[in-house]
């Protein structure tokens, strides 16, 4: 491709200390969420750039399901408290949190892992009763 791609995938926390980014791209997509939202500023940062002719845009791709939703959460939270310590002359914003995502999560998680224990048991009864059928035979 002799770099000329318009395309470079890298970790959230990948790139520090690289420079020219803002002269080829002007989009960042986010696959995953990291815990501190300074850490996406970071990213963003990395294309909104002196040198940058084109406004940047960021897009996360977040899901209702598995950890996204409490991460989300936690991300608001965080970034309503830096905003206050950052300039402590703005109002106070109100967060709103689901408080039952935490326990959605985990019950998701429960849910499947056993689903997948009686799954293996599942197969595990069919095999014996295989092989007891062929022993018989």
């Amino acid at each position: 491709m002799n770099g000329e791609t318009n395309l470079m995938i890298l970790s959230l926390r990948s790139g520090a200390g690289l420079d020219g980014l803002q002269h080829r791209f002007s989009t960042v997509v986010f696959g995953e969420l990291d815990w501190s939202h300074g850490i996406h500023d970071q990213v963003i940062g990395r294309l909104y750039r002196e040198g940058q002719e084109h406004q940047v845009m960021a897009i996360f791709l977040v899901s209702e399901e598995g950890s996204d939703p409490v991460m989300i959460d936690v991300l608001g939270l965080k970034a309503s408290e830096a905003r206050g310590v950052i300039d402590p002359n703005l109002d106070v914003e109100v967060v709103e949190t689901d408080p039952d995502n935490l326990r959605k999560l985990a019950e998701r998680f429960l849910d499947a892992r056993a689903r997948q224990q009686i799954a293996e048991i599942q197969e595990a009864q069919a095999r014996a009763k295989d092989q007891s059928r062929s022993e018989a035979a």
